[in-house]
């Protein structure tokens, strides 16, 4: 994403986990005191093409997201995520997400009412899974998706858009990353590298 002019959001991306914290008087007189903050890279990382071991932005615990503005409006058909492999990382494959939950922001009103009509379609019928609370009514729904970290699952994973979803053909230029859950890591989450897909938007 990087590489195609991606950026990050700062307003919707999690705080950069960090370990320790810095004294009161580090703080108040820069260069006194104790410091020892140690914080993990930058949000950015995880847009960018590098997947080595440890190139990959963290954030606190399992619960986090990550604001994307892609440099063009797209329908958007397939969503990647990559963690650098098991046989590299060992234990910490722990820290790779799990469950994750991506929404598009709907610029036009029309597409606003589009997907205003078709929730409320499903809403009147017997759908055992309803679709998740988004940010906002502004947001379309892309796709809930569990990354695999089994041993010999694959490193790059990707995951299709529901064809429902896709048939509406509603195109976005910003992109939020919902993550609930990763693989038993107590303390933080890495994000290698996610990518999105699709055609763009028409004129």
């Amino acid at each position: 994403l990087y590489s195609a002019g991606g950026r990050i959001i700062p307003s919707l991306t999690s705080p950069t986990y960090q370990l320790g914290s810095a004294s009161w008087l580090s703080k108040v007189i820069p260069g006194y005191g104790s410091d020892q903050v140690l914080r993990g890279r930058a949000p950015v990382t995880a847009i960018y093409h590098d997947n080595a071991p440890g190139m990959c932005w963290t954030f606190a615990g399992s619960n986090g997201q990550l604001g994307v503005a892609l440099a063009q409006s797209v329908v958007v058909s397939d969503l990647t995520f990559e963690h650098t492999p098991s046989s590299l990382v060992g234990s910490g494959i722990s820290s790779a997400p799990r469950d994750i939950a991506v929404w598009g922001y709907m610029h036009r009103p029309e597409d606003k009412i589009k997907f205003a009509r078709y929730t409320a379609q499903l809403a009147s019928s017997d759908m055992i899974d309803p679709l998740p609370t988004p940010p906002s009514d502004d947001y379309l729904y892309l796709g809930s998706f569990t990354y695999d970290a089994s041993i010999g699952a694959k490193p790059v994973q990707t995951y299709p858009v529901p064809p429902e979803i896709r048939a509406l053909n509603i195109p976005t230029s910003i992109l939020r990353f919902r993550f609930t859950s990763n693989h038993g890591n107590p303390n933080y989450t890495c994000l290698y590298r996610v990518r999105a897909h699709g055609e763009p938007a028409e004129a």
